[in-house]
C-alpha cells in the first residue's frame, strides 16, 4: 500500500503528461496544416482575379477562413484567429504573394499541465505565389503548344466544389 501510494501519483502524472503532450502536438500540427490549406484555397480563388493593389477581396478572405476551419475540425474556432494579406503592395509582374497565418491559443486536457500552457499561442503560417493577371491565351483559347490535346476541362463550367469563387481563367 505504501509503495502504491508513493508511485501512483508519479505514474498518473507521467501518463497525463504523455496524453497532454500528444494533444498539444496535435493542436500545433493542425494549426500548421490549416494555414497551408487556407493558403492553397485562397490562391485558387484569387488566381486571375486581377487584384494588383489593395488587400485581398472579401471572397478570398471568406474562402481562406472556411478552408482553415474545415482543415482543423478538432480545434475550437473561438480560440483561433485567421489573418489573410498580400506580402507586397502590388503585383510583381503577374504575381502577388498571399500570406495566411493562423494563431491558436493552446489548450491542455489536464488541469496541472493546463496551468503551464494556459496563455500559450501557436502561430502557423503559409505563403503562396498567386498569378493575378491571367495570361493572354486564357481569354482566347488554349496555347498553341497544347495542340489538339487541350485538357478536357477547357471551356467547361467550373466544378461545383469551386462554388461562386471560381477563378476567371476557368
Amino acid at each position: 500500500m505504501v509503495e502504491l501510494a508513493v508511485t501512483l501519483p508519479l505514474l498518473l502524472l507521467l501518463a497525463g503528461g504523455i496524453v497532454d503532450g500528444g494533444w498539444l502536438w496535435h493542436q500545433v500540427q493542425s494549426v500548421t496544416h490549416a494555414a497551408a490549406a487556407g493558403a492553397r484555397r485562397g490562391a485558387l480563388v484569387a488566381t486571375g482575379a486581377g487584384e494588383c493593389s489593395g488587400a485581398p477581396s472579401p471572397a478570398v478572405r471568406a474562402a481562406v477562413e472556411r478552408a482553415v476551419r474545415d482543415a482543423s475540425p478538432s480545434l475550437d474556432p473561438r480560440r483561433m484567429a485567421v489573418s489573410v494579406e498580400y506580402a507586397e503592395p502590388g503585383c510583381v509582374g503577374r504575381l502577388r504573394t498571399l500570406r495566411v497565418s493562423v494563431t491558436y491559443r493552446l489548450q491542455a486536457l489536464t488541469p496541472y499541465l493546463g496551468r503551464l500552457v494556459s496563455e500559450t499561442q501557436h502561430r502557423g503560417a503559409a505563403v503562396l505565389a498567386v498569378e493575378m493577371v491571367a495570361p493572354e491565351w486564357a481569354r482566347s483559347g488554349p496555347p498553341a503548344w497544347w495542340g489538339a490535346g487541350a485538357p478536357g476541362w477547357w471551356g467547361q463550367s467550373p466544378p461545383a466544389w469551386w462554388g461562386a469563387g471560381a477563378p476567371g481563367w476557368w
